[in-house]
């Protein structure tokens, strides 16, 4: 996959990207949390994050500067969906449209593609970028 298809899917992921009549809109990562939709629809969409992460990580190693959109894109996802979905006030816990389990897993992934971002500007190592979610999710 090209760099630029990585970062067309992480803008559609992140809920960013202008063609809002794309069903990759509404079917990815916080398009699938407004509305609720399913766990395993939230679940595809957070490995399909780590997949784009892991296809851009040579990418980020190369290059000195970040492309904002890149930045954009994943602080939205992580910001919006612990807002949305892990938040006590945030309305899908404010609404009931999604359990205690479903939270508790929901804010495992966000601090799994967290972990990763963080790990990806800081290291070059890329095993240990993506330690936690070899461990936990592979």
């Amino acid at each position: 996959m090209r760099i630029e298809d990585v970062l067309i899917d992480l803008s559609f992921h992140s809920g960013r990207n202008e063609l809002v009549d794309d069903p990759r809109w509404e079917n990815g990562f916080l398009g699938s949390l407004r509305p609720f939709k399913s766990i395993d629809a939230v679940e595809y969409n957070f490995h399909s994050i780590i997949n784009c992460l892991k296809i851009i990580f040579p990418h980020i190693q190369r290059n000195n500067q970040l492309d904002k959109q890149l930045v954009s894109d994943i602080s939205a996802i992580i910001h919006y969906g612990r807002t949305w979905g892990v938040n006590k006030d945030g309305m899908l816990r404010r609404n009931n449209l999604i359990s205690l389990e479903e939270v508790h897993q929901l804010d495992q992934w966000l601090e799994c593609i967290s972990t990763v971002w963080c790990m990806i500007l800081i290291t070059e190592d890329e095993s240990l970028a993506f330690e936690i979610y070899n461990l936990n999710y592979k």
